[in-house]
């Protein structure tokens, strides 16, 4: 009659998985084991980790380089200046006209603080789609930072450019972006200069930031 000593005894883990073991030798070693593996697969994780976050800076390098905000896929500040650069030129030798809209979302920090910065970043990608979507491929539409946004309106004269931050206006106070189970929305100050008042690039960028300044405190009287 064979001996009961010798006869191997098994422990069920999990479904689908059986371990052998005798006495406390087999699981303690099992223990060790896992714990080695858990380790290796931790120390994985964190150089996966950070061989994305340097390739994600070297993304948004390429993309500073290339004149794109690396967030909302819009020109960055270098393009914006090119782009005053051409017009004013432009302006001064042919006569061509232009308009800078310089603007500022009312709102956005509180919605930063309240729904977090990631909640924030969607609507800035929402805001700089709409941009897109109401100007002309001819036209410049740049991220300058943080909530600001500077469109440069290409053969539009003060009418024109007035007609424009009207639309903007509308579109981004009627914009809602869809965040968990919350409905974002934010506002606009827009400020408005023509190259015909401004005809040197940071001429024109300080005038219509003054008028988006004197707009958003007007907003805040009447609030």
């Amino acid at each position: 009659m064979p001996s009961h000593a010798t006869k191997p005894r098994y422990m069920a883990q999990r479904p689908g998985a059986v371990y052998r073991f005798n006495g406390l030798k087999g699981p303690k070693v099992a223990a060790q084991a896992a714990s080695h593996s858990l380790l290796k697969l931790q120390s994985r994780v964190a150089e996966l980790e950070a061989t994305l976050a340097a390739r994600t800076h070297q993304l948004r390098l390429l993309a500073e380089d290339a004149g794109t905000d690396p967030l909302t896929g819009l020109n960055n500040r270098r393009a914006l200046m090119q782009a005053l650069h051409t017009a004013s030129a432009n302006w001064q030798r042919y006569g061509h006209k232009a308009a800078v809209l310089l603007l500022d979302l009312n709102g956005f920090k509180a919605l930063n603080d309240t729904h977090s910065h990631a909640a924030g970043d969607a609507m800035l990608q929402a805001v700089a789609q709409l941009l897109t979507f109401h100007t002309r491929t001819t036209d410049c539409v740049a991220r300058l930072g943080g909530d600001e946004f500077v469109v440069v309106l290409q053969a539009a004269d003060t009418a024109a450019a007035i007609a424009k931050t009207r639309l903007l206006l509308g579109a981004i106070a009627a914009l809602r972006v869809y965040w968990a189970t919350e409905v974002l929305q934010v506002g606009a100050s827009i400020g408005l200069a023509t190259l015909a008042e401004a005809p040197q690039p940071a001429a024109a960028l300080a005038l219509a930031d003054t008028r988006m300044y004197q707009f958003k405190q007007a907003v805040k009287a009447t609030a």
